[in-house]
């Protein structure tokens, strides 16, 4: 998961550019609007997962028995943080090939 939240952050960073480029450029197609809201609503979805995977479950590096047994308690809420976090990911993925499929064409 690690390296998909690494991916959707690059990712994240490549719409940004792009909706900058586009105000910037003050685009009046309809088309492109259209675009932007979407590419605007896939970001805000991938923020959510980000955000979720930094508080959830990047691991917290404390010492002590009590930190270890609150940790093991919560290794199953992590692992279902994880697996959603996956697949938001891989739902947000589809939309930004199929986002960048109707810019190429």
């Amino acid at each position: 998961v690690c390296d998909q939240v690494d991916d959707l952050l690059s990712e994240l960073r490549q719409m940004q550019c792009f909706l900058k480029d586009v105000d910037a450029k003050q685009v009046e197609h309809e088309i492109i609007h259209h675009l932007v809201g979407e590419i605007r609503e896939v970001g805000y979805d991938a923020k959510i997962v980000v955000t979720t995977f930094f508080f959830k479950v990047v691991p917290r590096r404390r010492r002590g028995i009590r930190n270890i047994l609150v940790r093991s308690i919560c290794i199953s809420n992590e692992f279902k943080a994880r697996l959603w976090i996956g697949l938001e990911i891989n739902t947000i993925k589809s939309k930004i090939t199929r986002l960048t499929a109707g810019l190429s064409s």
